[in-house]
């Protein structure tokens, strides 16, 4: 029960207060994944409104934030899906409290909260003058509805009773004396001695108050009643006399209105002899009035002679000096300027941050009247601009252009480019060297560069679809092996002794021998006198080097297109039993070759069945597997790597989709065409879109491939067939002139 109890205490507060909305509060709305339909700072006018694109106005007046979320909610919903709606007060619209007595501050006070308690509006006032000579808060509100509370218990430490201060309410903090006239105003508290013939009109003669500042309506407060004079007949005509105990009331002229402006309410006071109309309204508020499309009041248009009311709200609509930006902008939607800004150019991109990669170089402008005008835009020469004056309201459209860079061979990938990017401009990040050539086709030129001819690289402007092929025409290194060991020595040159010590030597043996190969041939044999007369002597970059112990056992070396390993064995092994485990390809490799310990060669055709089996290796032997051309499949267009794919036994079109790095975001799943008799002839089309995420198994939208089939993934599936074949043979024409550059890496050993 005692937990139930505290439950309910913590609980209380919530319900007994909801936060209404006012008139001149600020509300903030953000929609989550919506920027452009996300407001921070919307004003609620005199009408109880908020307006919001894409939804228009909304009535809000009166309403907690939890309906006003419901209402955004159901409304946003005709447009966006899906989405999560926030809202709240930003910023609350001030409410006023008249306080005067026996406080440091006496006067109007502007609350701007959604509500205040009377313990924080007398911490707000400074607390209480001389505590002692006050017990009691009077509270009259707006409708003259009067409360005393008592207040000793603040200067006691201990709880009491704290009510909320309603709007336009007044609190008084009387002071408790004996022959003796107070005077609480907003200019200070006095307190006069009191004595027979004391007159209100002496009283106002003698403080030292201007009266110019004064509300003519006084409050004189006598046995707990309230009695109302006008200052102006207290001195012109009747005066009043005034008894021991009195209170006397003064307010400050109360001459205001609230100005709301584009961003912000502003609270405008005005003199007490001041005119309070439309056009003193905008000089206060520093605005010119000819930037300025109108002045209403509750939906109602004013002139600049129209009087106000003190607690009007204005709504002053400046002339919009914006446009609308779209397409491939940094930042796009509304952008806004001063009224008296020329919308130029270089402005309009610091505003939106510049351009995307995708920007073409056009510019669209359609003016408010419908009128179309086209700019070239260079965003590297911005500055150039400046002469060039866009319409306000218009709408600006940066073209977009789809700048796609597929790049092939040693590096595999999707790239994009910008406006005056240059080859040098995309491939600088590889860091090629000449050892890499580097061919390329624009949408105006096409030809070979090596990885080092940087400025001809430079030279090279990129546009439209680009295609490039990276492939490496010569070895960096010097591949060797030892006992089932390998490894690779990649250095400006290679000689003896770096591969003496990266193999460890002749270990367990102090005698043995170092055979080079290349192009599958034995091109120089080392012992260990060479090593020890001539360690400098060079290796050949791109070659096979094995090293071969003397040992009292022998053993069989198999190296090349295989996982390579050493079979000790003291007597002759069959090719295949060696053969076997090694990865080797059964299906397309022709030929292997055997370098006996007497230096012969002998080549073994594969197809040869009964040769295979009859055929032993004798220890001391080096079993070579010379490197197949490869047999390819193409997967084009969308996917993170364009270009070949190594054929396998069973590979199925998923494989090899996910073998080129799988399609990208843009890529269309619903539409994948597989061409399996040249470009030449249609395509069929394939929906893989539901098998994406799960096993590549073979089906009817997941068919077993063969060598040269070509896969493309288009961006979208509005493209056409005859669209399709020809993007495609523009790509197989890219390929094919350069085969030899995809193999000549097989070559090079």
């Amino acid at each position: 029960m005692k937990k139930f109890g505290v439950l309910l205490l913590l609980i209380v507060p919530l319900l007994v207060f909801s936060y209404s909305v006012r008139i001149g509060d600020s509300i903030g709305v953000w929609v989550f994944g919506y920027e452009e339909y996300s407001a921070s700072n919307l004003v609620v006018g005199p009408s109880g409104e908020i307006t919001l694109p894409p939804i228009g106005r909304i009535e809000v007046e009166g309403k907690t934030i939890d309906e006003i979320e419901d209402i955004l909610s159901e409304k946003m919903s005709e447009f966006v899906k899906n989405t999560r709606i926030t809202a709240g007060v930003t910023n609350y619209a001030p409410f006023k409290v008249n306080v005067l007595g026996n406080v440091p501050r006496n006067g109007m006070l502007d609350i701007k909260k959604e509500q205040i308690k009377l313990s924080e509006l007398i911490s707000m006032v400074g607390g209480i003058n001389n505590p002692e000579k006050t017990d009691q808060a009077i509270i009259r509100d707006f409708n003259g509805n009067e409360k005393i509370v008592d207040i000793s218990w603040l200067l006691k430490g201990e709880r009491g009773e704290d009510p909320f201060i309603e709007e336009n309410s007044m609190v008084i903090f009387p002071v408790n004396y004996d022959k003796k006239v107070n005077l609480f105003s907003e200019f200070g508290t006095q307190s006069i001695d009191y004595y027979d013939g004391l007159t209100l009109k002496t009283v106002l003669s003698n403080i030292n108050i201007p009266i110019d500042n004064v509300d003519d309506n006084l409050v004189l407060i006598r046995d707990s009643n309230y009695l109302n004079y006008s200052i102006d007949k207290i001195i012109k005509e009747k005066d009043v006399d005034l008894k021991s105990g009195d209170t006397i009331i003064l307010k400050r002229i109360e001459k205001y209105a609230y100005a709301l402006l584009k961003e912000k309410t502003i609270k405008v006071t005005f003199e007490k002899d001041e005119a309070m109309n439309v056009k003193n309204l905008i000089a206060k508020v520093q605005m010119n009035p000819q930037y300025i499309e109108k002045v209403t009041k509750d939906n109602k248009d004013l002139n600049l002679e129209t009087e106000i009311k003190t607690g009007d709200f204005i709504n002053i609509i400046p002339v919009e000096n914006q446009i609308y930006l779209s397409g491939s902008f940094v930042n796009t939607g509304k952008i806004a300027f001063d009224v008296n800004t020329e919308i130029t150019i270089p402005k309009i991109l610091s505003v939106a941050k510049g351009f995307t990669p995708e920007y073409s170089g056009k510019l669209i402008e359609i003016t408010k009247m419908g009128k179309t005008k086209v700019y070239d835009i260079n965003p590297m020469n911005i500055s150039e601009y400046t002469d060039i004056k866009v319409n306000s309201e218009s709408t600006l459209i940066a073209e977009s252009e789809e700048r796609l860079a597929y790049i092939m061979g040693e590096i595999s990938t999707l790239e994009t480019y910008t406006l005056n990017d240059t080859l040098y401009d995309l491939l600088f990040k590889y860091d090629l060297s000449e050892s890499y050539e580097i061919k390329y086709k624009t949408e105006t030129t096409e030809g070979t560069l090596k990885g080092s001819d940087i400025e001809k690289q430079k030279a090279v402007e990129l546009s439209g679809k680009v295609m490039i092929s990276i492939n490496k025409t010569k070895t960096d290194s010097v591949i060797y092996y030892k006992s089932g060991d390998s490894g690779a020595i990649t250095k400006k040159e290679v000689t003896l002794m770096d591969i003496f010590q990266a193999t460890g030597g002749f270990a367990p043996s102090s005698q043995g021998t170092i055979k080079v190969f290349k192009n599958n041939q034995l091109i120089s044999e080392y012992t260990e006198d060479d090593v020890k007369n001539n360690p400098l002597t060079k290796v050949e970059k791109g070659s096979y080097v094995v090293v071969q112990p003397n040992l009292d056992y022998s053993y069989i070396v198999l190296m090349g297109s295989v996982q390579p390993k050493n079979i000790r064995s003291d007597i002759p092994v069959s090719l295949v039993e060696i053969l076997a485990g090694s990865g080797f390809n059964w299906d397309y490799q022709e030929s292997v070759w055997i370098y006996t310990a007497n230096d012969e060669k002998v080549e073994v055709e594969i197809q040869d069945i009964e040769q295979i089996r009859n055929t032993m290796v004798a220890p001391g032997s080096i079993v070579y597997v010379p490197t197949i051309q490869d047999q390819l499949i193409y997967v084009l267009g969308n996917v993170s790597r364009p270009g070949p794919v190594a054929y396998t036994k069973e590979i199925t079109l998923l494989d090899a989709v996910l073998k080129s790095g799988n399609a990208t975001k843009a890529g269309d799943l619903k539409n994948v065409y597989l061409f399996k008799d040249g470009v030449e002839n249609p395509p069929v089309s394939l929906d893989i879109s539901g098998i994406i995420k799960a096993n590549p198994i073979q089906s009817p939208m997941n068919p077993k491939l063969k060598p040269g089939d070509i896969i493309y993934i288009p961006q979208n599936g509005l493209a056409s067939i005859t669209e399709i074949m020809s993007t495609v043979s523009t790509f197989m024409g890219f390929i094919n002139s350069s085969v030899d550059t995809y193999q000549n890496i097989n070559s090079l050993f």
